[in-house]
């Protein structure tokens, strides 16, 4: 593991200290609050429950409450729309419209748990336990009499038939909850580069960080990978891909300078390291783009812009004295030949310290 990379200006500071504080904190539970997903909810959370028809709001929000006061977790309602009353086409040359056998639009409730940063998060796997294992009150349909959890009757069916041992017949109505990504963030969010305290502490002392883009979104207009090499280690067969410390302090260098370059023009600028690359990326977005009629997302107008900007091109000329880029480039460093936007990486944001805080435990 490269513990530092030297010479590129990026001193490797101590981790930040409330990172070793695992004090549990107390999730707030306001009943005059209703708890919406929002996409501030970090990228990994738990779906606990789905409800249905006419009370479905009504019991998510009771649901969401009872897990934020009960069991100190961090609850949320998603609503989503279901639309089967339109009409489908078909693929092929002479498409035919179709429709649903069961023709209706209806509005679901997700009850979601979070906040996680990372599949790999400490807190991930002790929460999924304590929410199949809970009891809340609002779901012992015995009591209240009425119930709108879609599919609560076969998951009611399904632990009688499938109990056995001691471990299956204490779980609780939420039995089959899993993980799940954040339905608010797009795919595109979980391709931006992971923050955990070593990288942050590498990128606290540059002047231009990607961590202190106010955007939500920006274009990696180059990167500079450390052209990881082999590592055999000292057992047969044992062997494993490691960071080549010079290519990565060299990468490091060519993006500061690049950075410096964009910015005396005017550029909004940044770059970000980690373990295996350098990165240098342009714009701050508050939105990636829309769902366009059938189905296609499509990037916002100004992401489109500065990824075509900021593309070398493929346009390669041949010198006397060798292979000459003839690519849009800035201070002699050409730009990536297909610049792409990523989410802005949020070292400040609770959700990615979630497991620290101790979640529910």
């Amino acid at each position: 593991m490269v513990m530092l990379i030297a010479g590129s200006g990026i001193a490797a500071a101590a981790p930040p200290s409330f990172l070793n504080m695992f004090t549990r904190r107390t999730v707030e539970a306001d009943p005059n609050v209703e708890y919406v997903l929002s996409e501030e909810n970090g990228p990994w959370l738990i779906l606990a429950a789905c409800f249905g028809g006419e009370q479905g709001r009504e019991q998510a929000s009771d649901l969401v409450m009872e897990l934020r006061q009960d069991y100190n977790l961090p609850a949320y309602i998603h609503q989503e729309n279901y639309d089967y009353t339109r009409p489908l086409m078909g693929s092929g040359p002479q498409p035919v419209k179709m429709r649903h056998l069961n023709g209706r639009k209806y509005d679901s409730y997700a009850v979601l748990v979070g906040e996680f940063d990372s599949l790999q998060n400490p807190s991930l796997e002790k929460t999924l336990d304590l929410i199949k294992h809970a009891q809340p009150k609002s779901l012992d349909f015995s009591k209240t009499g009425k119930t709108s959890q879609r599919f609560a009757a076969f998951r009611q069916l399904q632990a009688k038939l499938f109990s056995k041992g001691e471990e299956n017949r204490q779980k609780g109505p939420m039995a089959m909850a899993f993980v799940s990504k954040n339905p608010l963030l797009p795919d595109e969010f979980f391709n931006a580069p992971v923050v955990d305290a070593f990288v942050r502490s590498m990128n606290e002392d540059v002047e231009h960080s990607l961590l202190d883009n106010p955007g939500k979104f920006t274009v990696v207009v180059r990167s500079f990978g450390g052209n990881a090499t082999t590592d055999f280690g000292n057992g047969a067969g044992a062997s494993k891909l490691v960071p080549n410390p010079n290519r990565l302090n060299k990468g490091a260098e060519q993006a500061h300078k690049m950075v410096v370059a964009l910015r005396a023009k005017g550029v909004e600028a940044y770059e970000f390291h980690d373990r295996y690359r350098s990165i240098v990326t342009v714009g701050e977005f508050d939105r990636l783009g829309e769902e366009v009629p059938g189905g296609e997302f499509r990037y916002a107008p100004e992401i489109l812009q500065t990824m075509q900007r900021y593309s070398a091109g493929k346009s390669i000329q041949q010198a006397s004295h060798g292979t000459q880029l003839a690519a849009n480039h800035i201070a002699g460093i050409p730009f990536d030949l297909n610049p792409h936007p990523i989410a802005v990486p949020r070292s400040s944001k609770r959700s990615l310290y979630a497991g620290a805080l101790g979640f529910g435990g």
